[in-house]
């Protein structure tokens, strides 16, 4: 008896085909995971340190906010039918979220780390999780557009 994966894939001409199907999935499947550990990683860390940045009360929300959209984003694109629509809108929404928390992080830039007692301080884990997210979707969105002119103009 054959093992399922590879009675999914018997419609396959040959073993290199089969090969690179179950490798896409693999690959799929490690990203998906990356991509819902990162936002559950953004969602606990914006609970536990809900109320550890006094200059900026709503970072934390920003997070938290943050990994639940993502969260459902990532669900609208594998559970919907009509997800065309739900991700439009959702997606519109994180923009509008992330704009938001650029100003939030930029506004209280560079916060006291040190101070715990003072309406200054804001603490490091959440300041530097919101400032590396932020950081890593602007890169990533200057490198995606300079893909665009160089291949694609």
């Amino acid at each position: 008896m054959e093992a399922p994966m590879l009675q999914s894939y018997a419609h396959c001409a040959n073993l290199g085909a089969v090969v690179t199907a179950v490798g896409l999935s693999a690959l799929g499947f490690v990203l998906i995971s990356l991509v819902i550990g990162f936002d559950v990683y953004l969602l606990s860390t914006g609970i536990m340190y809900q109320d550890e940045c006094p200059i900026q009360p709503l970072l934390p929300i920003f997070l938290i906010g943050l990994g639940i959209c993502r969260f459902i984003r990532v669900g609208c694109a594998f559970l919907l039918e009509e997800r065309n629509v739900y991700l439009k809108a959702i997606n519109t929404f994180i923009h509008i979220w992330f704009s938001l928390g650029v100003g939030l992080v930029v506004q209280i830039y560079p916060p006291n780390y040190d101070e715990v007692d003072s309406d200054y301080y804001c603490n490091k884990k959440l300041y530097h999780i919101s400032a590396f997210y932020i950081s890593a979707i602007l890169c990533l969105a200057f490198m995606e557009r300079m893909y665009r002119v160089v291949f694609y103009t």
